[in-house]
């Protein structure tokens, strides 16, 4: 069985980690690999019902949302066929791949990211990612300047699994022409897209 410290930390690990992803997931048990799993057990968080695994891995616990997912698209972001998303704050857009397109790739291995500073165009190519399943291509969906980028995904990529729209943001530029974003779809179309 799980002491008490061991259930108090994982509790704090679920609201510092995956809290917002299983508030919309229904998580269903699957392999973990190169994991040492503890004890999993099955919750309910936000009335949804999650399997989640105590697992000793990097000295604490935390929980692994693995499987079958509900794909969700935030209406506050934009969306190119790519599927890439877009989230804007004034001249600066945040970037990351879509939950349709981790959830294509299956268990994300490993993201490759470009460098602050470097400037890219609408459609170009500006990273590679990773997975168990294939090695895919990141493209621009607009034309920008490179601020930020996502350093914690050099050692957690799968951050691109469990919070595509959260932690597992990618990089951040500065926008160089913002009537690029009119070409970009809304949740709805985007929605549309992807089961066409």
């Amino acid at each position: 069985m799980i002491d008490s410290s061991l259930h108090d930390r994982f509790l704090r690990d679920v609201n510092d980690q995956t809290g917002v992803l299983l508030e919309l997931a229904v998580v269903k048990w699957a392999y973990l690999k190169k994991i040492n799993i503890l004890e999993s057990k099955e919750i309910f968080i936000g009335g949804r019902l999650a399997r989640i695994c105590y697992v000793n891995l990097h000295s604490r616990s935390r929980v692994i949302p693995l499987g079958d997912t509900m794909l969700a698209y935030p209406q506050e972001l934009k969306y190119v066929k790519t599927h890439e998303y877009i989230q804007v704050d004034g001249d600066i857009a945040t970037i990351g791949i879509t939950a349709f397109a981790a959830d294509q790739l299956g268990d994300v291995t490993y993201v490759e990211l470009p460098g602050v500073g470097d400037k890219f165009k609408v459609e170009q190519k500006f990273g590679v990612i990773e997975s168990v399943k294939s090695v895919s291509d990141l493209f621009m969906p607009v034309s920008g300047e490179i601020t930020e980028i996502n350093e914690q995904l050099v050692q957690e990529p799968e951050l691109v699994n469990l919070d595509c729209y959260g932690k597992g943001w990618m990089i951040k530029v500065k926008l160089e022409d913002k009537g690029e974003l009119d070409t970009s779809m809304s949740s709805e179309q985007y929605k549309e897209f992807v089961v066409e």
